[in-house]
């Protein structure tokens, strides 16, 4: 994409401008494959599910044109994303709605939502064990939290990740899930087509964990 790594990662954590909507069509192609595994394990509905970090929602609107049973909620801290997003999900008005605001302070009652999703943002937050514990508030009881990542050896073979990230393994996110009172956790891995890097192939890993409240 033509510029400096440092760059790009503070545009993963936070995407804004004409280059970050740039960065945020990327991932539209980088994340799909995730998406649809997470997507696979939600429940019958109908259902309300709340994304964290949800970029241009993109996947949010396929989602809702083939599952016209649920109930969408997104939040991202990017003003320019929230504009995107929206346009995305006009067609889906009345079930669908996407906020500005922080994932370390969601503005909702407890007990809201039936799934909590989130793909590739908890590298960027800090405190992800009392990230947990507050997104676990938001489940109502017998919610389905989903949170999907690369593997920490997959991100270490990018040099961007210096810039920021906090990696993960899927046992040590397991364990911080279990350790915010979720129950029945599991992680499902996933194999991804090698990423092209500095002139060679990257091997990429990622996994979805969930566990039930």
């Amino acid at each position: 994409m033509g510029m400096r790594e440092e760059d790009y990662a503070r545009l993963l954590r936070k995407p804004e401008g004409a280059a970050g909507i740039e960065v945020a069509l990327n991932m539209n192609r980088l994340n799909s494959l995730m998406y649809r595994h997470c997507f696979h394990l939600l429940p019958p509905g109908p259902i309300s599910v709340l994304e964290i970090g949800p970029g241009n929602a993109a996947e949010a609107a396929a989602l809702l044109q083939t599952r016209t049973d649920i109930h969408y909620t997104g939040i991202d801290n990017t003003q320019d994303m929230v504009e995107e997003g929206t346009k995305r999900l006009s067609a889906f008005a009345g079930r669908a709605v996407y906020l500005l605001g922080d994932a370390a302070a969601l503005p909702f009652p407890t007990e809201q939502f039936d799934v909590l999703l989130s793909i590739n943002t908890l590298y960027f937050l800090d405190n992800p064990e009392i990230i947990l514990q507050a997104w676990l508030k938001m489940l109502k009881p017998g919610g389905l939290m989903l949170i999907g990542l690369r593997s920490r050896e997959s991100m270490e073979q990018r040099s961007m990740q210096r810039y920021g990230f906090r990696l993960f393994d899927a046992p040590e996110l397991l364990q911080l899930m279990q350790n915010a009172g979720l129950n029945d956790c599991n992680a499902l891995p996933i194999e991804e087509a090698p990423l092209s890097t500095e002139q060679q192939l990257t091997p990429m890993h990622s996994f979805v964990c969930r566990g039930m409240k």
